[in-house]
């Protein structure tokens, strides 16, 4: 009988007889039709175990109709318990092909509260009807034939997943990639109706069936979507769940991760806010759920919302599978970084996630996430790291680690914007001289260790320090704003600390970056760009244990730091060397940029510079004045800070911050190893008609210069040119204390120094102690007192200091002997070289080209020469004075080589004062050749003269014959 027949027939209030019967009849032809097809199909079919799609059977061909309903409906001529909902709601809604059964249902699945008890439970029981089968689920049935059909044939799915009821509803679930849209709509709208009542999932109501009796027997049909499924998850730890349930719901699970709208609990909760929120992005693919993590703390934000997707994402984030979003964009990478422990997941997880397995995939991907080859996959290992950075629970492994000392030290504290790692931290610093036990009076090292390695990954990254981020942003947009974000290289938080100064930086923004100021000056690896241009160069350098200290989860007090530091000289990397010398130079500028000398001089520091502030050197200057008050520890790591700056001036923050332009000016072709001393020699070009050296550069110069006369290991140069001579010499000298002993030593050995380099170095330091009263430590401490209460008033430089001491020696006024010592052996070098006295190098210079331009300097010929033209019109009074001051030693002197050619000195007759004048060049060559033809001259006379007294001597005498007479 047609359809329309029983319609006509069954229309009115009672059914006749006679329709009753028609319709017995109807449903008996139905059942022997689908009965007869079915048989046809199994005819048709393979072999058992051997059938396409590895279903039991091909796809149903005729649908099944729940009770009551007419072409997939409600029957329009039929009352039902939803008969007032459907008048209500669904009035305009044409009858058949499930429009009305589908207006009711998605009205309900919408939240609506004004459904009877009555009207719920019937939707429930075609829910679960529909879902037991594609064959009983219409509108499934006829939009997903034709794709059953190509899934069939292409073998799509396994037997041991699909066989059962509800087989071909998940064979479409799992495939649905493949499918139509018109068929993947609807199975998602299955889906859908399964999240809100899991009964209606086949394999779950057949594989957890005692489950749903014995352990949520008292979850009534008419509770809130999803509280079955709910009921299920809370308890799938209990043994007496069986395995088979707890795979089937952890399947789920995995499928419902891909769109919120699977997810009931957050659905019915959250409405409000994805309408508000999120209502602008498609559905699927996790975006809602992501959207909603995002935003849970903005204004609106219900707190029933915000809790449920904090739970759902802490959950997700303790196994990669459940995630959506990281698993489908993440599986290459995954497989080509993460396949151990994926293969360990999947092994051991195949019921849920163990816990010794929680979140070990996706901390895999943390730990590697800078190897991630797709760009769509760092996109979410990093949204994965800054949901972990802001909620300590969705971080599996740290909350395995840290779940006693969290119930101990943070019970209290609500999760969210990191506060659980800051609770975590604030204990562990607390709690320093005891952490890293486990007898309970402090953080576990487990936890140390894993909040440690989070510490790590936030310093790469300033999105992942949801406190630093928040309190940074106003300041970021001002100073950092063209800093790349992600890099991985810790960039923007490198630009807030190097703009802690400025005043742009907030008191807030300050606070939360003091932590990572003090990890970075720690450990090498809260700078990621220093660690990764210099890794290499520490496993060369700075011994066999640098690989394990990379790995250890724990800081390295700065080790790597310092090691880098005194290698300063021995990375050839021009990366790790740039970086290393920004490092150094921050550690010369202020002390606590160095973990290890702030530790060693801490109590230093407290004692003799209390109250002094970092930065500029200060605190340096401080200890150095007060050397001999240093403890060992302090006054070595102060020595080997002193060494590298004398090696490296611009890395001195006086020099650096004063000299810049000075250097521009006279070195600019200068090493820098040359550069103090180029600086030296140009610091008397003062006031000059170009500026000259800056008031600001020349004090920087002095004061460094007067560092460097205390130790001659603070002269680099004069230290490398005479270690020879050091050990020669000076074998039995205790090494520097502050005193210039060895310096002194070489001077007083300056005539009988072997190496020409070295007696180079000397004179220039010699040179140097005769301009400006600091430079030598010998002459500041014989003169000091003297120079404090007879000349204070008298410049250090230019000489003017030692002339002032000298005046009183020479008018007889008292002074100590150890100062008129030093200064009348200071006299004595500076008679022997012109170059030495610096009036004589000042004053006297014009007189110099004009009358002794020829003449070499050294043993005092300079000056016996200005002396002995000291009258002459082209001498200035200053020099004329200096010169007539001198004891300039009168005796003749030998000859010499001028500038390479061979010279002599010849006193002339006239000279009484023991001047001299010598010749040179071509006019010595002249001479000398003219002196050798008299030389010769005289000896052939003399020859000549000896053989006419030896013929004598024999009775002959030679005469001279006329030639007429020669025969007679």
């Amino acid at each position: 009988l047609p359809s329309r027949g029983i319609r006509r027939c069954g229309s009115g209030e009672v059914p006749s007889a006679a329709a009753a019967m028609a319709r017995r009849l109807w449903h008996g032809a139905a059942a022997l039709a689908a009965a007869a097809a079915m048989l046809l199909a199994l005819a048709a079919a393979p072999a058992a175990g051997q059938t396409p799609g590895g279903l039991r059977g091909a796809p149903p061909s005729v649908p099944n109709m729940f009770p009551g309903f007419v072409d997939g409906d409600f029957d329009p001529n039929v009352p039902n318990a939803c008969s007032p909902e459907l008048d209500r709601l669904c009035r305009g809604v044409e009858a058949g092909a499930g429009r009305r059964y589908r207006c009711i249902n998605f009205a309900m699945r919408r939240g609506r509260d004004d459904f009877s008890d009555a009207c719920t439970e019937l939707v429930q029981e075609i829910r679960e009807f529909t879902g037991r089968s594609v064959s009983n689920n219409f509108r499934l049935f006829h939009l997903c034939e034709a794709d059953m059909q190509a899934l069939y044939a292409r073998s799509a799915c396994d037997a041991a997943d699909f066989e059962g009821d509800g087989g071909w509803i998940a064979c479409l679930k799992q495939s649905k990639a493949r499918l139509s849209d018109a068929c993947r709509n609807e199975v998602f709208d299955e889906e859908v109706n399964e999240a809100a009542n899991i009964r209606a999932d086949a394999v779950i109501a057949d594989k957890c069936a005692s489950e749903m009796t014995d352990l949520c027997g008292n979850v009534p049909e008419t509770a809130p979507a999803g509280a079955m499924k709910e009921c299920l998850l809370a308890h799938r730890r209990d043994s007496t769940m069986s395995s088979s349930c707890r795979k089937a719901l952890f399947k789920r699970e995995v499928e419902d991760s891909e769109d919120v709208r699977l997810d009931a609990e957050v659905t019915r909760v959250c409405r409000s806010e994805i309408s508000t929120f999120c209502g602008d992005l498609d559905a699927g693919s996790a975006r809602v759920k992501a959207c909603l993590f995002r935003k849970r703390r903005q204004d609106g934000f219900s707190p029933e919302c915000a809790a449920a997707i904090q739970g759902k994402t802490e959950e997700q984030e303790h196994d990669v599978r459940l995630d959506y979003r990281l698993m489908t964009n993440c599986e290459s990478d995954i497989t080509a970084l993460c396949s151990t422990e994926m293969s360990e997941l999947t092994t051991a997880g195949s019921q849920g996630t163990p816990d010794e397995y929680a979140g070990v995939v996706i901390d895999c991907l943390k730990r590697k996430h800078l190897e991630v080859k797709q760009a769509a996959c760092r996109k979410e290992v990093l949204r994965v790291m800054e949901t972990q950075a802001e909620d300590a629970a969705a971080d599996a492994p740290l909350s395995k680690a840290c779940r006693r000392d969290v119930q101990r030290f943070c019970a209290d504290v609500k999760a969210g914007d990191g506060n659980l790692h800051d609770c975590l931290r604030q204990h562990i610093e607390e709690g320093s001289r005891t952490a890293g036990t486990d007898d309970g009076s402090g953080v576990s090292q487990a936890c140390i260790s894993a909040e440690f390695a989070e510490e790590l990954l936030e310093a790469e990254d300033i999105q992942l320090n949801p406190k630093v981020r928040d309190f940074c942003t106003p300041t970021i947009e001002a100073l950092c704003a063209d800093v790349p974000e992600h890099a991985g290289d810790g960039g923007v938080l490198t630009c807030l600390l190097e703009n802690a100064e400025n005043d742009e930086m907030g008191v807030q923004c300050g606070a939360a970056l003091a932590r990572f100021h003090q990890l970075r000056v720690q450990d090498i690896r809260f700078s990621p760009n220093l660690l990764r241009a210099c890794r290499n160069t520490a496993l060369t350098l700075c011994g066999p244990d640098v690989e394990m200290q990379l790995e250890a989860n724990t800081l390295n007090h700065g080790s790597l730091r310092s090691c880098l530091k005194t290698h300063i000289d021995d990375i050839t990397d021009r990366s790790c060397k740039a970086m290393t010398r920004s490092m150094v130079k921050d550690m010369a500028d202020n002390i606590e940029e160095d973990a290890q000398e702030a530790d060693r001089c801490a109590a230093d520091i407290a004692r003799l510079c209390p109250g002094l502030k970092g930065g500029k050197g200060r605190l340096h200057q401080c200890l150095r004045r007060h050397k001999k008050d240093l403890s060992p520890a302090c006054r070595g790591e102060e020595h080997t800070e002193e060494v590298i700056e004398a090696e490296h001036p611009l890395l001195d923050p006086a020099i650096a911050d004063n000299c810049v332009a000075e250097a521009k000016r006279y070195c600019a072709d200068v090493d820098e190893g040359q550069l103090f001393q180029c600086l030296l020699d140009n610091s008397a070009d003062t006031a000059t008609a170009d500026g000259g050296m800056s008031a600001a550069c020349l004090t920087a110069v002095q004061a460094l210069e007067a560092e460097r006369a205390t130790d001659i290991h603070l002269n680099p140069a004069m230290f490398a040119a005479c270690k020879d001579d050091l050990a020669a010499k000076c074998r039995g000298i205790t090494p520097d204390q502050g005193h210039g002993e060895l310096i002194s030593c070489l001077e007083d050995n300056y005539g009988s120094l072997e190496g020409a380099a070295c007696t180079d170095e000397v004179f220039k330091h010699m040179r140097m102690r005769s301009r400006d009263f600091n430079a030598d430590a010998r002459v500041v401490q014989a003169c000091e007192a003297d120079a404090s209460s007879y000349c204070q008033n008298a410049p250090t430089s230019k000489g003017r200091m030692h002339a002032c001491l000298r005046k009183r020696m020479a008018d007889g006024l008292p002074i100590s002997a150890s100062c008129a010592n030093v200064q009348t052996q200071m006299m004595r070098v500076e008679a022997q070289d012109a170059r030495l006295n610096p009036v004589v190098a000042t004053a006297c210079s014009a007189a110099r080209a004009q009358y002794c331009a020829g003449v070499a300097f050294g043993e005092a010929r300079v000056l016996k020469c200005l002396k002995q033209h000291a009258q002459g019109s082209g001498v200035d009074a200053a020099c004329r004075e200096q010169i007539m001051s001198m004891a300039i030693d009168a005796e003749p002197l030998p000859p010499t080589f001028v500038d390479g050619q061979m010279g002599f000195a010849v006193p002339p007759a006239s000279s009484s004062d023991g001047s001299s004048f010598q010749v040179s060049g071509a006019l010595a060559l002249i001479s000398v050749g003219a002196l050798i033809i008299v030389l010769l001259g005289f000896l052939y006379v003399a020859f000549q003269r000896m053989e006419k007294l030896r013929n004598k001597a024999q009775g002959y005498r030679v005469v001279r014959v006329p030639q007429g007479a020669r025969e007679s």
